[in-house]
């Protein structure tokens, strides 16, 4: 089986490290039952992070895993990690220590295809970056003279010519009736401020819930699919196309949950905020003015 960006290789490397009863774990060096627990412990964190897509804190527990029990099928691991986060340097570097640490791997020809791989997306990345680099700006000359400019005379501006205005008529003075006071009127208060914002609120929350709600069933999706994936290692199965499907499946579904942990999560301060803001503008007591005989008079409104 060729090796890609398939998770299915490491978890059958891993599982076997840490399944006593394999052929493959009685080859590592010998560890007492504390370190091996620690490092199991470690491994399980890192598969955790690797389904999440967070490859950095997979690969540091992978490395923790090793320093308790440094069996070099971890190291396949750690090289593994490294080539789904495109750090080809350092997996081509990892895929060399788990040979030199174990020369006899039963995968070895597969593993010497990936670092010709390696060395090969290292000689592209390099080409990318040299056909990447911006050539300096070119620096335009200064002309060496100037025209004059006091040489030519500059024409004066047409003077315009003003229309004759004329007068205005003659304004005859109009004597107001008495004056009567207006009659009163029932003030209307208009509605809460803060109704708007708050129903915002409360709709951008209730769509946050629904987010984190599909992220919780795709994060359940994921591990369904890394748990069938790992069953068919620890029962020593045949890797086909249907569990290349499971898997592929897992890996969308873990990059799902975690774009809709973030999207439900940012949702659900979004309304927070604006209920808040919403409750703070009900708390605000606008003043109503109003003409009354004689003067005026002003209402404050509250809002319950």
């Amino acid at each position: 089986m060729r090796l890609g960006l398939r998770t299915a290789a490491w978890l059958i490397a891993a599982l076997c490290v840490l399944a006593p009863s394999t052929p493959l774990a009685k080859r590592g060096p010998t560890v007492d039952a504390r370190a091996k627990r620690e490092a199991r412990e470690h491994y399980d964190k890192a598969l955790a992070h690797l389904n999440l897509g967070e490859f950095d804190p997979a690969i540091a527990e992978f490395k923790l895993s090793y320093t308790r029990a440094p069996f070099p099928v971890l190291l396949f691991n750690i090289a593994q990690a490294y080539r789904m986060k495109k750090n080809y340097i350092e997996a081509r570097d990892f895929y060399q220590k788990y040979l030199d640490a174990w020369p006899a791997a039963s995968n070895r020809s597969d593993v010497e295809e990936s670092l010709a791989e390696m060395d090969r997306q290292i000689v592209d990345e390099r080409e990318r970056v040299e056909k990447a680099r911006v050539e300096p700006p070119k620096v335009v000359e200064l002309p060496t003279s100037l025209p004059d400019a006091a040489s030519k005379p500059v024409p004066e501006p047409p003077v315009p010519k003003l229309a004759a205005v004329p007068p205005p008529p003659a304004v005859t003075p109009v004597v107001p009736a008495a004056a009567t006071a207006p009659p009163l009127r029932a003030t209307t208060f208009p509605d809460a401020p803060g109704r708007k914002p708050k129903w915002a609120g409360l709709i951008a929350g209730g769509v946050g819930l629904a987010l984190l709600g599909a992220a919780i069933y795709s994060g359940v999706e994921a591990g369904n699919a890394a748990a069938e994936v790992a069953g068919l290692a620890t029962q020593r199965g045949t890797w086909n196309d249907r569990y290349r499907s499971i898997e592929e499946s897992g890996q969308n579904a873990a990059v799902a949950a975690t774009t809709l942990y973030v999207v439900g999560s940012a949702a659900i301060a979004t309304g927070v905020v604006l209920y808040l803001v919403g409750w703070h503008k009900d708390q605000l007591h606008p003043v109503s003015v109003g003409l009354l005989p004689g003067g005026a008079a002003a209402v404050a409104a509250c809002h319950f």
